[in-house]
């Protein structure tokens, strides 16, 4: 009886810790190329002296990676 309540417990605490690796993964597949979208957009339009264009550009083509990854990686976790 006391290993099946063992066996309980490390399994939840096993969720939990899936759980937050995912949204610490999910933040970071979302936050790290957004911020570098915004970034380089910002400093290719100073450059050539053409503001929205790069900015939007880096961002939509950074949603678009993130959204790839989240895919990868949310295919992983729900196998």
């Amino acid at each position: 009886m006391k290993n099946f309540k063992k066996e309980k417990k490390n399994r939840e605490n096993n969720e939990q810790v899936n759980i937050l690796d995912i949204a610490l993964i999910l933040g970071y597949v979302i936050v790290i190329p957004l911020i570098a979208g915004v970034l380089l957009g910002n400093w290719l339009d100073e450059k050539f002296n053409l503001k929205p264009l790069f900015l939007l550009t880096s961002v939509l083509v950074a949603i678009i990676f993130s959204s790839i990854f989240l895919v990868i990686k949310l295919k992983k976790y729900l196998k």
